[in-house]
């Protein structure tokens, strides 16, 4: 339930383009293992990267959401890993104009009461071919 707030947190970020409140999901060392990107290493660099991302999105007059669909979650004391599959949804003027989806893996970590993404990877699905 607590990593499940983390979740919740973050496709708020999404649908409100809310750079802090995604960045501050990460912990200060949390590395950032974008596709096809090269790694990003602590809460600053992942800020410039969400913000850079947020703000095209906001120039183009788009909005989004994300969904996630956990396959696979282990949890520790003070670790825990989830694998799935997320979904965006890019929208301009209400309407649908663009989805995508990909798999993710990630690491949380507890520090103190709360957790945290301490690494969070993922790459892009291709859409299935509907014959």
């Amino acid at each position: 339930k607590e990593i499940d707030a983390i979740y919740t947190t973050f496709t708020k970020g999404y649908r409100d383009l809310n750079v802090e409140l995604v960045v501050d999901l990460y912990t200060e060392d949390a590395n950032y293992l974008a596709s096809g990107n090269v790694m990003t290493d602590g809460r600053d660099k992942i800020r410039e990267n969400f913000s850079s991302f947020f703000d095209y999105v906001k120039k183009n007059g788009n909005t989004m959401e994300i969904k996630f669909r956990h396959l696979q979650r282990e949890v520790d004391k003070k670790l825990g890993y989830d694998v799935g599959i997320y979904t965006i949804n890019t929208f301009k003027d209400g309407k649908q104009v663009q989805s995508g989806q990909g798999k993710f893996l990630v690491v949380t970590k507890k520090i103190g009461k709360k957790w945290y993404f301490r690494f969070d990877g993922y790459s892009d699905l291709k859409p299935e071919n509907k014959q």
